[in-house]
């Protein structure tokens, strides 16, 4: 067979692995930019849901013939359960081992995208390990990869890192800030109801006695400034005005000091000739 050869079932093995890490990272990309709603438009919101959803489907194509190429090599000759189990093959076990895993994850994670309605929140929350996954699948490349000590090898690597990492980072602090704002408001509509609640403050001199009061010695005195009076109104002479009755204009009072004759006192000085 053709794809018996050692050369060319190595070669479509190595660039199977490698555009499997290209699509991984692709939906992983797409992951983090709808879960951060950078597309804002329907239109945008909807072609990268689709091509997210390509992304997963162009992984697991390239997972299986990554996975074909290698039962078909004759140097590694490797069996169904070298394939299927995690850690059971000779050749560099633990990477290869957690390529398995990586593969595992990233299948299920790509097929859960159809069932979602099925598993309904909790999707969400099962979704988020995609992540794990994809890093599982990158540290399967620089372990186990032939080629990952080439400079080729470590720029693609570097190409799909990157960008994740910085996507990620973006995603930590938007869901930071949103968790502060939250709890800001949250602090503000506590502090405004305890304000309309609580009862009206006493002034100084009150808050000075009880607090001398519960120090244990005896309560001091509040002091209250007096009210302010009105003082009644006067008429001439200095004679307060008595309140007169309904339809009568109000009459002074004659003083006390002075006698009873208002005329009197009201009158100019007596002329010559005048009686007092």
């Amino acid at each position: 067979m053709i794809v018996a050869d050692l050369s060319l079932a190595w070669i479509t093995t190595r660039a199977a692995g490698t555009a499997a890490l290209l699509a991984s990272s692709g939906s992983v990309i797409l992951g983090l930019a709808l879960a951060g709603r950078m597309p804002k438009r329907r239109g945008r919101l909807g072609d990268a849901r689709t091509l997210h959803q390509a992304f997963g489907i162009a992984t697991i194509i390239a997972l299986a013939v990554h996975l074909g190429t290698l039962a078909l090599d004759p140097w590694l000759a490797p069996s169904l359960t070298d394939l299927a189990v995690p850690f059971a093959m000779d050749y560099r076990g633990i990477w290869t081992g957690l390529g398995i895993l990586a593969g595992y994850g990233l299948v299920a994670f790509a097929i859960s995208g159809y069932l979602r309605r099925r598993i309904g929140r909790r999707w969400n929350l099962i979704h988020r390990f995609a992540g794990l996954a994809w890093a599982l699948a990158v540290v399967h490349t620089l372990g186990a990869g032939s080629d990952a000590s080439q400079p080729w090898m470590l720029a693609v690597v570097g190409l799909c890192v990157v960008p994740v990492v910085g996507l990620a980072a973006l995603r930590t602090t938007q869901a930071r800030r949103r968790r502060a704002a939250a709890t800001d408001a949250a602090r503000t509509t506590a502090a405004r109801a305890v304000r309309a609640a609580a009862p009206e403050r006493p002034d100084a001199e009150t808050r000075a006695a009880a607090l001398h009061a519960r120090a244990g010695g005896a309560p001091a005195p509040v002091r209250r400034r007096p009210a302010t009076s009105v003082a009644p109104p006067v008429g001439r002479g200095g004679a307060p005005v008595r309140p007169a009755a309904p339809g009568r204009p109000a009459a002074a009072a004659a003083p006390a000091s002075r006698g009873g004759s208002l005329w009197a006192h009201e009158a100019p000085a007596h002329r010559p000739g005048q009686a007092a």
